[in-house]
């Protein structure tokens, strides 16, 4: 995650090409979690003897969503000037799942 906040923080904004790696490499990450933090029906047995995971899966969540987000968030923000580039947006942003915003 430090290598996406040094990409999307910086004064110039990152290549597309460069935030689709980030965005696989962070796919894969969430994809090798251990069943108990896993985001998508996680494994709750260990919650009982382990309250503190509900709250580390919860957090855990919200942390990767917010990276998410961060990654793409300057796709979601096009100009009336880029508009005419949205064809060959769309078609990129289809494999990764997002859906491009027009503002």
């Amino acid at each position: 995650m430090g290598r996406i906040a040094y990409h999307t923080f910086a004064i110039q904004l990152p290549d597309y090409t460069t935030v689709l790696n980030l965005d696989r490499e962070l796919l894969a990450w969430r994809e090798a979690l251990p069943p108990f933090f896993t985001m998508d029906n996680p494994d709750t047995s260990l919650d009982k003897d382990h309250p503190y995971l509900f709250v580390q899966r919860h957090l855990l969540a919200c942390e990767w969503y917010y990276t998410r987000i961060t990654l793409n968030r300057y796709v979601c923000v096009i100009t009336i000037e880029e508009r005419a580039d949205l064809q060959a947006i769309s078609a990129t942003t289809e494999a990764t799942g997002w859906a491009v915003c027009l503002f």
